[in-house]
């Protein structure tokens, strides 16, 4: 921008002398085709550009595949779920353009009112999802400015709804469960967009109770290694699945003996039992314990911890 000016600014100043107007006169009267015609640098790189993009969206080329990319790249990277060519003026004022020169043509021409028609498939361009995008919520917000720009640096692949609630219960999912499902580690800060959306959700009734009428685990029997005290899922004897820390084993490993973890009434949050009727019995600092058959129990899998 400096070195466009440095080289434009002297030129509209010798142009204004040549006519002998004040050089405080308005540029764009030297634009005018019935006094002078002249033709701005930032006319010159918009005819060029445009041109240069109409030309390789229509060809098969290489450069056609780089500028493609290029716009997927920005679609995926603002969490745009609809194909970008069907965007309006509107909608595409609210992203940043930064190091994509390809979308920023795009943008430039949908101000000056081009229109597009994709001839390809058109659902290529869609992400598909039957909730809805979060980015059409993001824009609804008085603050979608801070919000965007949150969502933005995100790098998780996260573009609906439905991607951080529970399917069955439809509960917010905690942000590190939501990381850990898309096989990122579940460490880090929660982004403020995803704060605002849990001050958005509407909280529904939570029934933490499962009731099974087979026990039939999906993960491995708890190990006959006595170092470990892993954490087991188990069917108590209301035939509901329950939450446990090993804390020992009989000698020949038939016999378990858990602390009891409880549900509360949030969605995914578990805290230490004082006594339910499953109890066997009270810890000396009075939390349940539970002893039951070793093939009652399985271990919970690491992806299930925060």
């Amino acid at each position: 921008m400096i070195i466009t000016r440095s080289l434009y600014t002297p030129m509209t100043k010798v142009t204004k002398q040549l006519l002998q107007i004040p050089g405080t006169a308005r540029t764009n009267i030297l634009t005018h085709p019935g006094i002078l015609g002249f033709i701005t640098l930032e006319q010159n790189q918009l005819v060029h550009h445009f041109t240069e993009f109409t030309i390789r969206i229509n060809e098969n080329s290489i450069a056609t595949n780089t500028m493609l990319i290029r716009l997927r790249n920005f679609q995926l990277s603002n969490g745009i779920t609809n194909p970008v060519w069907n965007l309006d003026y509107d909608q595409l004022s609210n992203f940043s353009y930064r190091n994509n020169l390809s979308a920023s043509i795009l943008y430039r021409m949908r101000t000056l009112d081009f229109n597009f028609t994709y001839n390809g498939d058109g659902s290529s361009w869609s992400i598909p999802g039957a909730s809805q995008s979060l980015l059409t919520m993001i824009l609804q917000s008085n603050m979608k400015q801070k919000l965007l720009a949150s969502f933005r640096n995100s790098s998780l692949p996260i573009y609906r709804l439905e991607q951080c609630v529970d399917n069955i219960h439809a509960q917010l999912l905690p942000w590190p469960i939501i990381k850990s499902s898309l096989g990122r580690s579940k460490k880090g800060r929660t982004p403020f967009w995803f704060n605002w959306l849990s001050s958005q959700h509407a909280p529904q009734t939570y029934d933490h109770n499962i009731i099974r009428r087979l026990w039939v685990p999906t993960t491995p029997m708890p190990s006959t290694d006595r170092r470990k005290k892993e954490w087991l899922y188990f069917l108590n004897n209301n035939k509901e699945l329950s939450i446990g820390r090993l804390t020992s084993r009989s000698t020949n490993n038939t016999t378990i003996v858990l602390t009891h973890w409880s549900a509360t009434s949030h969605p995914f949050e578990y805290m230490t039992c004082t006594g339910c009727t499953n109890k066997s019995w009270l810890s000396s600092n009075g939390i349940c314990q539970i002893q039951l058959p070793c093939s009652r129990s399985a271990v919970l899998p690491d992806e299930s911890f925060i």
